[in-house]
C-alpha cells in the first residue's frame, strides 16, 4: 500500500496575501501591534515569516495593509463611490433616502457580515493607538463617508455641511450604529438574550432611522 501522503497545494501569491491581512487583521485585533508575533501571522495563514517580507516589506506595512483593507471594506459596504460634492437630488426627501441608505448598508455590514468580526476589533485597537494603520482606515473611509453624510445631511437641512453643528451630528449618526455593534453583549443582555435576532438588528434600525427622521425634522424647521 502506497503510504505516501500528498502536500497540501501552495497557496498562489495572491491568495497568500489575501491570507495574511485576513489572519493579521484578527490577531491585531486580538492583541495589538506589539502583542502580535510575525511568525504568530504567518503560522495563522499558513505559510513563512519571509512571505510578510515579501509582501509588505515587513509587519509595519503588513499593519498598514490591513487598515487599507478595513478602509475598503467599510467604503464598499456603505456604497461610498461617489465624491462629496457631485451633484444631488433636488428633493429633500430624495436626500433622506440618500442617507437611510447609506446608514442601512453599514448596519448590514456591521450586524451581518462576517467580515466585521475582523473589522470591528481591528478599528478600536487603532482608535485607541492611532498609527498608519488608522490614518489609512481615516482617509480611506472614515472621512469621505463623513463627508458624503455631511453633504446630504446639508442639502435636506439647509445647513452648511462644513459646520460643526452638522459634522457632530453627523458623528452622532454613525455614533448610533457603532455603539450598537460595541455594545451588542450589554444590549442583548438588557433585551434578554444572548444575541441579536435578525428581528432585533431589524428593531435597532428602526430606532435608528426614526431618531434620525426626528432630527432631520428639527434641522429643517430650525431653518425654515
Amino acid at each position: 500500500m502506497d503510504k505516501t501522503t500528498k502536500a497540501a497545494p501552495a497557496l498562489s501569491p495572491e491568495n497568500t496575501r489575501e491570507t495574511l491581512i485576513r489572519e493579521a487583521l484578527r490577531l491585531f485585533g486580538d492583541k495589538g501591534f506589539d502583542g502580535a508575533s510575525t511568525r504568530e501571522i504567518a503560522d495563522a495563514a499558513g505559510t513563512n515569516v519571509a512571505s510578510i517580507a515579501y509582501h509588505f516589506g515587513g509587519k509595519s506595512g503588513l499593519h498598514r495593509a490591513c487598515g487599507e483593507a478595513v478602509a475598503k471594506m467599510l467604503a464598499n459596504a456603505s456604497g461610498q463611490t461617489a465624491a462629496p460634492h457631485e451633484a444631488l437630488p433636488i428633493s429633500s426627501e430624495q436626500l433622506r433616502l440618500r442617507i437611510s441608505d447609506i446608514l442601512k448598508r453599514m448596519a448590514a455590514f456591521l450586524f451581518s457580515s462576517p467580515q466585521s468580526d475582523l473589522a470591528v476589533p481591528f478599528i478600536l485597537r487603532e482608535m485607541a493607538h492611532p498609527g498608519e494603520a488608522f490614518e489609512a482606515i481615516y482617509s480611506g473611509m472614515m472621512e469621505p463617508v463623513h463627508k458624503r453624510l455631511c453633504v446630504l445631511w446639508a442639502g435636506a437641512t439647509g445647513g452648511d455641511p462644513e459646520s460643526d453643528e452638522v459634522k457632530l451630528t453627523v458623528f452622532s449618526m454613525i455614533g448610533q450604529l457603532l455603539y450598537f455593534r460595541i455594545g451588542a453583549r450589554a444590549v442583548s443582555r438588557r433585551l434578554g438574550r444572548e444575541t441579536f435576532s435578525e428581528q432585533d438588528i431589524t428593531a435597532i434600525r428602526n430606532v435608528i432611522e426614526s431618531n434620525i427622521s426626528a432630527r432631520l425634522n428639527i434641522a429643517a424647521k430650525g431653518d425654515a
